[in-house]
């Protein structure tokens, strides 16, 4: 699916929550983002429920491979 980029600067507490997070679900932080914008925008009233939900991707970046060690 095409889109536009994003580029925001955000509190160091929530990064380091959303990288543990992909972390344990091995899913991308975009996915992550994106699903959790997606609600707050239903929520809000400002985008259709009826929208389809993008599908978790599994990371493949540098905290894709610490999971790994990790788990070794």
């Amino acid at each position: 699916m095409p889109g536009s980029r994003l580029d925001q600067l955000i509190p160091d507490d929530i990064d380091r929550a959303l990288t543990r997070l992909v972390r344990m679900s091995g899913v991308s932080k975009k996915a992550l983002v994106t699903d959790a914008l997606r609600g707050y925008l239903v929520a809000k009233g400002v985008l259709p429920a009826s929208t389809s939900r993008v599908e978790p991707t599994p990371t493949r970046g540098r905290l894709a491979a610490s999971k790994r060690k990790e788990s070794q």
